[in-house]
């Protein structure tokens, strides 16, 4: 009888010691899926967008018509051989349209890099933890952005679109991987 207590005891022991020690430092550097798509959209935006370069806009086009509103909230301008380049103000109506400088040929023609599409996070796939780093595994979605509809009705602008799609500027959704780091109790990306 007290051989078998003492087996017991012992099993009771080094079950209470393995279940413990699997359960120590490691245990710290669980990073839910949460926290990992949390800590993403602070540091690449959501939405982010995809812009293109649009060049020789017609001023008198719906496009050019609707840049030329978001001109006149133009912050500063200067001049440079003969165009002039006004900075469109960073609030979200001008982000979601154009990244921030416009050109305006002497020609009347408008330039600019325009938001084509809204880039979201869509959702985590896999969260691998090693010691202090992790590696997440996601994919995004991608939505037309505030201008793509009059982008689609310009022919110009729409030819600009699809050289631009051709050449791999606007890549489809796909899975990517970021790695974040954990310094003082607190994620980060790498």
């Amino acid at each position: 009888m007290k051989k078998t207590a003492y087996t017991a005891l012992i099993l009771f022991a080094l079950t209470t010691l393995i279940f413990s020690c699997s359960q120590g430092p490691g245990s710290k550097n669980v990073l839910p899926a949460e926290k990992a798509a949390q800590i993403i959209k602070e540091k690449i935006g959501d939405p982010y967008y995809l812009y293109v370069n649009f060049s020789t806009i017609r001023s008198n086009s719906e496009l050019g018509m609707k840049l030329k509103t978001l001109i006149d909230t133009g912050v500063y301008e200067y001049e440079w051989g003969d165009v002039r380049k006004v900075y469109v103000q960073k609030k979200e109506e001008a982000v979601s349209y154009s990244k921030g400088d416009i050109s305006i040929n002497l020609s009347g023609q408008l330039s600019g890099d325009l938001a084509v599409q809204k880039v979201y996070l869509d959702k985590i796939i896999k969260v691998k933890v090693k010691k202090n780093e992790a590696v997440v595994t996601y994919i995004e979605r991608h939505e037309p952005s505030d201008i793509y509809d009059i982008i689609m009705a310009d022919p110009d602008a729409k030819e600009t679109l699809e050289e631009a799609r051709k050449a791999g500027e606007i890549e489809e959704p796909k899975e990517k991987q970021i790695t974040l780091l954990k310094e003082n109790d607190a994620w980060r990306v790498k």
